[in-house]
């Protein structure tokens, strides 16, 4: 369990990661457009 514990914890950090780029990418944009 612990091997398929840290692999699941690796994937949600990813996840997180992506999701902030995802966020930093949109609001830049936003920020390119308005400014």
């Amino acid at each position: 369990m612990g091997i398929n514990h840290q692999s699941n914890g690796q994937r949600v950090e990813i996840n997180v990661g992506t999701e902030m780029y995802r966020m930093i990418g949109l609001t830049s944009r936003n920020l390119i457009r308005t400014g």
